[in-house]
């Protein structure tokens, strides 16, 4: 997970004009005002769950 990542998602949790929207091959953010994607997230699936797990402190690893 990148930094512009770690941003969006804080950007997400404290802004309820941004959405995230998670697909089978992506995880992009849509502006609720405007109604379009303005961030896509650089992983997705159990790449991008290990990443956030990682990012709120889980210890998580592949098996």
């Amino acid at each position: 997970m990148n930094e512009q990542d770690k941003l969006w998602i804080e950007k997400c949790k404290e802004d309820w004009n941004y959405t995230i929207m998670v697909d089978n091959d992506e995880i992009f953010v849509v502006s609720t005002e405007a109604d379009e994607a303005v961030y896509t997230f650089s992983l997705y699936g159990y790449e991008f769950a290990k990443a956030l797990l990682q990012y709120i402190g889980c210890d998580a690893d592949w098996v």
